[in-house]
């Protein structure tokens, strides 16, 4: 299970020649990013405002247009940047860099 967590800043970003006072996502570096490649990142919040099975997001990104690894990528990407964490089956969350069952790292912190 994965959810959103990831905090938004109004900027401006360059789009299609001009500059728009916009959302995008602070970075825990302190960097905002809107877009991985072609995929706008918010589209992450909009499906993840509820802990989702993994495996119902990658069905999700699969409709836009996105293949499992490209999926998968995106996933981990969001994950190691806290734009999404885990959620474990009870309700308690857990903040983590990965999603064990893909086998990627997970560090979990449990809080409930």
């Amino acid at each position: 299970m994965v959810y959103y967590t990831g905090q938004t800043k109004m900027t401006g970003l360059y789009i299609n020649g001009l500059i728009k006072c916009t959302e995008a996502i602070a970075l825990p570096d302190g960097n905002l990013v809107r877009w991985l490649g072609n995929f706008d990142l918010l589209t992450m919040r909009d499906y993840c405002t509820k802990p989702l099975a993994t495996t119902s997001l990658i069905e999700q990104l699969h409709q836009q247009q996105l293949g499992e690894a490209e999926a998968l990528y995106l996933i981990r990407w969001c994950l190691q940047r806290n734009i999404l964490s885990t959620a474990d089956i009870k309700g308690n969350w857990e903040l983590g860099i990965g999603y064990g069952a893909w086998g990627i790292e997970t560090t979990d912190i449990k809080s409930g």
